[in-house]
């Protein structure tokens, strides 16, 4: 029936039917995903390791987004990461926007714990971003031409 599975696949399979056989309460399926989600991950390294070269791995761990070596920039690549930090951080914004608009129109936000790490944790990501793009546009804007430092 399993065919050529992991013993931590056969477990997790296992343990999720038995919990969706017993009717456990949210909580539990909860501390389940969680435990679901660890195990996976370390299957995903593990298969990571077998093959470091594979397409899917440099994917995955591959470096993408923003430079953020900013010593060793130059002017233009200042620029351009400084407006990538700063059109990350308008979607963290407009998360914050909408979810503070939405409970401002059902209810009050603070009876919502979900809803409202949700906004705290958009919002420090908004912050973090935005600040990163103005420092990295001011240091494009205050470093000479000519000059590598």
């Amino acid at each position: 029936m399993f065919g050529n599975r992991t013993k931590e696949e056969i477990a997790i399979f296992v343990f999720g039917i038995s919990a969706l056989i017993l009717g456990l309460k949210t909580m539990h399926f909860v501390l389940l995903g969680l435990g679901v989600l660890i195990v996976s991950l370390f299957i995903l390294v593990g298969k990571a390791r077998e093959d470091p070269g594979a397409p899917w791995v440099r994917f995955l761990w591959g470096l993408r987004g923003p430079n953020t070596n900013v010593a060793s920039m130059l002017k233009s690549e200042l620029y351009s990461s400084g407006l990538q930090f700063l059109g990350i951080s308008s979607v963290f914004g407009a998360v914050s926007v909408a979810i503070i608009l939405f409970f401002e129109q059902v209810k009050d936000l603070t009876y919502n714990p979900l809803a409202l790490g949700i906004f705290f944790g958009s919002f420090i990501l908004f912050a973090s971003f935005f600040c990163g793009g103005l420092y990295m546009l001011l240091r494009g804007l205050l470093k000479k031409e000519g000059s590598d430092k």
